[in-house]
């Protein structure tokens, strides 16, 4: 429903009461019901309007519709040590809720392990965020 210049995307563009009642005829589902779950994905970071009002789906979005599936890494963690300043919380508040989207667990404050294979998609959250300088990962092996 969000592919581009679709009737649904532009109703819901240009005509936003329209697409919702519309859709509420279809669905049988309460248009206050779809109008809250739209907004929510726009909060949650699924969905953007773009510079025209078209909805597009963000990287997050597209992840959450095709659910991450990595292997497990042989004998070793990916770890993540990071330190975000106090004055750019939000960013430091966004990797955190990322790094729980990959399934790590936090080891102490600023220090996050997983044993799946997921360096390519943490890489990329940590550039869209601009925290190269403040994160560093390692893949690691416990000594016994």
């Amino acid at each position: 429903a969000l592919i581009p210049y679709t009737r649904e995307n532009l109703k819901l563009s240009f005509q936003p009461a329209r697409f919702f009642a519309d859709l509420e005829r279809q669905t049988r589902v309460s248009q206050k019901a779809t109008q809250s779950a739209f907004y929510r994905a726009i909060e949650q970071g699924l969905v953007e309007m773009d510079g025209n009002d078209i909805p597009r789906l963000t990287d997050k979005g597209l992840r959450s519709l095709a659910p991450f599936t990595s292997k497990k890494l042989k004998g070793a963690k990916l770890m993540i040590i990071f330190d975000v300043p106090e004055n750019e919380r939000w960013r430091r508040n966004h990797l955190r809720t990322v790094l729980r989207e990959f399934s790590f667990k936090q080891i102490q404050k600023s220090v996050w392990a997983t044993d799946l294979d997921c360096v390519e998609h943490i890489r990329s959250e940590i550039k869209q965020v601009n925290l190269g300088h403040e994160v560093i990962l390692f893949e690691a092996r416990e000594i016994k």
